[in-house]
C-alpha cells in the first residue's frame, strides 16, 4: 500500500495518449504501419532509466539459457548469410534471417 509523497504514475500502457484502448487484446498494434505510426519510446517491455524493470536481466539470461540449450541440441544453418544491418534501438536485419534446424548427431556410440 502507498504511503504519502506522490502517488504513483500508471504504466504508458495505460496512458492514453500513447495506447488507444490499453487493455483490449488488439495484435495489430505490433503491425510495421502502427509502429511506425507512433513515438519509438511509447512501448518499453522493461522500462527505461530509474525504473528500468528488474526482470530484465532475469528475461535475458533465461533467453541466453533457452538459446544455448536449442544450440546444443540442433544445428542452425543460415540460408541467407548475407543480411544488411539495420541500426535502431538495437542491431536489426534490414531483411528477415532465414535458417534451417537440424538436429544434432550424436558423436558419441
Amino acid at each position: 500500500m502507498h504511503s504519502g509523497g506522490d502517488l504513483p504514475r500508471p504504466p504508458a500502457r495505460h496512458t492514453i495518449t500513447l495506447v488507444i484502448l490499453p487493455d483490449t487484446f488488439d495484435p495489430d498494434r505490433f503491425a510495421p504501419a502502427a509502429v511506425a505510426a507512433r513515438d519509438r519510446n511509447s512501448y518499453l517491455p522493461f522500462g527505461a532509466g530509474g525504473r528500468f524493470c528488474i526482470g530484465n536481466a532475469f528475461a535475458m539470461m533465461e533467453m541466453q539459457l533457452a538459446l544455448s540449450t536449442i544450440v546444443r541440441r540442433f544445428e542452425v544453418t543460415i540460408e541467407n548469410p548475407d543480411f544488411t544491418p539495420m541500426s535502431g534501438l538495437t542491431l536489426n536485419p534490414k531483411f528477415p534471417i532465414i535458417a534451417k534446424v537440424a538436429e544434432r548427431r550424436s558423436s558419441v556410440g
